[in-house]
């Protein structure tokens, strides 16, 4: 019987949260309500070959959790682990082991006894390898929404360039759908428009893919959304698809169109401005990288801590594993 870990990765704003929520009201499926993002910064910073057995060892990891934007946030909802919770760690040489206790004790309500858990952390989008290596049995979600809608959503959360956002688009799908080839990873990919139209079809494959039943349970989310156009909804909100037609110009959405032209096709994505491909060259790729990384430096984010930004939008540190 498949226990989890369950990864739902995505390019941000693409619907991980709500997909997440989805799941999680499965009654025999939990993720914590707070993005982990620390699993390839502690694998690099402890080693592959881990060993918290040593006291002093276990001390600095600790001191490592607790500093944490995970355990920080999680603290607003009532978590909490003493030092001394973490000798519950089935096995202290393994990462999967360590990692399986911090992702469970951060679950709604506990969340033992083998049942599903997981994690959505959408940058974990760049690291299917490393996760795959420390959970050899792991089952990957890849939640792939129309990058017009992407990029106007990416504007109006965090004023980025709709090209740019674009242009990453195909280069993080790409990256994802080879390396998931390449290491023989349990990856599945669903369409956010797919689980507006029909949720019960959708939901019902991915119950499949993680070898459970569908639940009715599951068409209503586990906590509203508390971001974008669905903001103060739990359910599934059928119409927030499209909406770039009203928030981006025609040549805007023509050159998110000729940028993402491959894909987008394969995608059967219809498009309505461009009729050929023309990406953006390498110097306006990283002229826009840059720029797109102060924008999101800069934005007002209240509920975006500065270790998330710089984790998030820099590409050295989101490309190293």
């Amino acid at each position: 019987m498949f226990a989890g870990p369950v990864f739902i990765v995505g390019v941000p704003r693409s619907g991980t949260t709500m997909l997440r929520d989805l799941l999680g009201s499965h009654p025999d499926i939990a993720f914590p309500y707070i993005e982990s993002g620390f699993i390839p910064r502690w694998v690099r910073r402890f080693g592959r070959d881990v060993d918290l057995t040593d006291p002093a060892r276990m001390k600095r990891f600790y001191e490592a959790l607790i500093a944490s934007p995970f355990y920080r946030r999680g603290q607003r909802y009532g978590y909490r682990l003493m030092f001394e919770d973490l000798d519950r760690i089935e096995d202290k040489r393994s990462w999967a082991s360590i990692f399986e206790f911090l992702l469970r004790a951060f679950c709604p309500d506990g969340f033992w006894n083998g049942r599903i858990f997981g994690d959505k952390t959408p940058d974990y989008l760049l690291h299917l390898p490393l996760l795959g290596e420390v959970f050899p049995e792991a089952r990957f979600i890849h939640i792939v929404r129309d990058p017009r809608d992407v990029a106007s959503s990416h504007a109006k959360r965090w004023n980025k360039s709709p090209t740019g956002t674009a242009s990453r688009w195909v280069d993080d799908i790409r990256r994802a759908r080879r390396e998931a080839s390449r290491h023989g990873l349990a990856y599945t990919e669903v369409r956010y428009e797919a689980l507006l139209d029909d949720p019960v079809a959708a939901l019902g494959e991915l119950c499949e893919f993680l070898s459970c039943e569908f639940a009715p349970h599951m068409l209503r989310m586990t906590k509203a959304s508390s971001t974008g156009d669905t903001k103060g909804r739990d359910d599934i909100v059928a119409g927030n698809q499209g909406k770039y037609l009203d928030q981006m110009s025609a040549a805007a959405i023509r050159r998110v169109e000729e940028i993402t032209w491959p894909l987008l096709t394969e995608l059967s994505y219809p498009a309505g401005h461009a009729d050929r491909h023309r990406p953006l060259n390498p110097m306006m790729r990283f002229v826009l990288r840059k720029r797109d990384w102060l924008a999101f430096m800069t934005n007002d984010q209240p509920d975006v801590g500065w270790a998330k930004r710089l984790r998030t939008i820099n590409p050295v540190a989101a490309r190293r594993s």
